[in-house]
């Protein structure tokens, strides 16, 4: 976050910056194990930095501690698996939570911790949890990012993938997720969708046709 703070979409001010990240835990702690840079405050940290917004999806293993950040720090908001993943009424809350993604606004940074996903697709992760999201909902989650009329998706990292002896499935897994990630963003850029400065300066963009890789 620090190194992204000098892109010209941001001009110095993190505060302009919209985090999506999908992930199993909240990364909220303010240390681990004595470790205030543990993977396990990677939200934290960049909250500090000053980053302006950050929306969590997937999450279903998170401390007492990242409970109440999220419950007083008003840049956050989490959509837990418990809800989205619900049998039932799932299926509004993730048709809402999609609606949020598709409604952001200035640049964005997508983090991919491929826990976020379930346990069963990414069994090689460094903490596997069950009841995570499908590889349908993480492409979806992908493609409304990238296709909000009024942002851009400035930067993106997919993570904590571990090596799997006798089976690619994780890495497998986690290479399409980047290789869908790098195709909408060349889809964005070739659809005018895409700018790498501040967009504020030449006002909103026009509106674009958009398309997902399964259109003709």
């Amino acid at each position: 976050m620090a190194a992204l703070r000098d892109h010209p979409a941001l001009e110095g001010d993190l505060g302009r910056l919209t985090v999506v990240q999908i992930d199993a835990h909240a990364d909220l702690r303010s240390q681990l194990d004595d470790e205030p840079y543990s993977h396990a405050c990677a939200a934290a940290r960049s909250l500090d930095l000053g980053v302006g917004r950050l929306i969590q999806v997937g999450v279903r293993a998170h401390s007492l501690e990242e409970q109440q950040r999220i419950v007083d720090d008003d840049r956050i908001t989490t959509w837990f698996a418990r809800d989205v993943m619900a049998p039932g009424r799932g299926a509004s809350v993730w048709d809402a939570f999609i609606e949020v993604l598709e409604g952001l606004e200035g640049p964005v940074h997508l983090s991919f911790d491929i826990d976020g996903l379930d346990g069963t697709l990414v069994p090689a992760t460094g903490t596997p949890v069950p009841g995570g999201l499908t590889y349908w909902h993480a492409i979806q989650v992908i493609e409304a990012v990238f296709s909000a009329s009024e942002a851009t998706v400035i930067s993106a990292d997919v993570n904590e993938i571990v090596r799997q002896e006798g089976s690619p499935l994780t890495q497998f897994t986690a290479a399409m997720m980047a290789t869908k990630i790098l195709g909408a963003h060349a889809l964005a850029r070739r659809e005018g969708r895409w700018a790498g400065h501040n967009p504020s300066r030449k006002g909103p963009r026009a509106p674009q046709p958009r398309h997902t890789f399964s259109d003709p």
